[in-house]
């Protein structure tokens, strides 16, 4: 399986949030690491096929998604950076809803949902009103229903956005968990959440790819240059390649 991102661009007025960017993605997960405005957001909804771009194309194995329509959807797992959500319903049945919408038969959406919600850790809470949900369960209740179809390719924007250390962890516990055979692209302006769990890097700046590789490869770029204090090798690069402060 392979994700190919071809001279991809978007313009919004005269602003261009994502200009000539071009990327290869193959199973592994990758880190999509940029200051806010970056463009990370653009870039994503033009990946699950949200927005059409002004120009260049998304491929997935040679085939436009743009045309694939369904047949891309359901390979698809996708969290947005503000995902919805209904208070009056349960997790439980909220997650069992979102499994129909996804087009699962209802014996494998129960399994599904009783395996995520383990998985994240909120079985015993299944049968609470989502409104009772503080903002770290609901951020997993949306993980969760990103993997529901068991998607091939996941793309999670800003994951761990209202989780605590302890959540973090069991976060990346998951992904690493699921990584396997899919492509997994996390987009975030965090360095840590990339910097344990990435197989690639992809430093977004203005809406261009400053620099592509391993934590490894782009930790010794920089490597001989002045560190700032407190900073690992990687937030170090952040640092020289997208001109902000790292978290």
């Amino acid at each position: 399986m392979k994700l190919t991102v071809s001279d991809l661009t978007k313009t919004f007025g005269r602003k261009t949030a994502v200009s000539h960017v071009n990327l290869e993605l193959t199973p592994g997960v990758y880190g999509l690491l940029g200051p806010n405005g970056a463009g990370k957001t653009t870039l994503i909804r033009l990946l699950v096929d949200l927005l059409r771009p002004d120009q260049g194309a998304v491929l997935l194995d040679g085939k436009n998604i743009s045309d694939m329509g369904e047949e891309y959807r359901m390979q698809l797992g996708y969290l947005p950076q503000k995902a919805g959500y209904y208070p009056w319903l349960s997790a439980e049945k909220f997650l069992l809803y979102m499994a129909a919408l996804k087009g699962l038969d209802r014996a494998d959406a129960a399994e599904r949902t009783r395996t995520l919600l383990q998985t994240v850790g909120l079985y015993e809470e299944r049968k609470k009103h989502l409104s009772a949900y503080s903002g770290g369960m609901l951020q997993r209740v949306e993980i969760a229903q990103a993997l529901l179809n068991d998607p091939k390719i996941l793309i999670l924007d800003e994951p761990t956005t209202g989780l605590d250390p302890q959540e973090r962890i069991r976060f990346r516990n998951m992904i690493r968990r699921f990584s396997g055979d899919r492509i997994i692209l996390l987009s975030t302006h965090i360095v840590s959440d990339v910097e344990q769990e990435a197989d690639q890097v992809i430093l977004l700046r203005e809406g261009h790819v400053v620099r592509t590789g391993t934590v490894q490869e782009i930790s010794s770029s920089v490597a001989g240059k002045a560190v700032e204090d407190g900073t690992s090798p990687l937030e170090n690069a952040y640092l020289r390649y997208c001109g902000q402060e790292a978290s």
